[in-house]
């Protein structure tokens, strides 16, 4: 769910995601998250070990967890974008 993913990078957590509906553009790979490079619980297992061995990687992705929540989920870039897609419709 992109809506739990958007909660745990409020609180510095990475997310490890399957490619599935839109968490791939939520979760950027390598920033703020792992996605793994195909569906199935073995990719999924080994895409969280590859995190689980690397305590500097978590804590990059953590940081990225929190600058994704800080600059592209915020409630102002919500606002802003929203603003600009109606002024960009209005403008035809």
């Amino acid at each position: 769910n992109c809506r739990v993913a958007v909660e745990f990078f409020s609180v510095g957590v990475p997310v490890v995601a399957l490619p599935t509906g839109a968490l791939p553009e939520v979760v950027e790979h390598g920033v703020s998250g792992l996605v793994a490079p195909s569906h199935g619980p073995e990719q999924l297992a080994a895409t969280l070990a590859t995190l689980l061995d690397d305590p500097e990687r978590r804590a990059s992705l953590s940081l990225g967890a929190l600058v994704a929540a800080g600059d592209r989920f915020s409630r102002g870039r919500f606002l802003s974008d929203t603003l600009a897609a109606y002024d960009a419709a209005l403008r035809g």
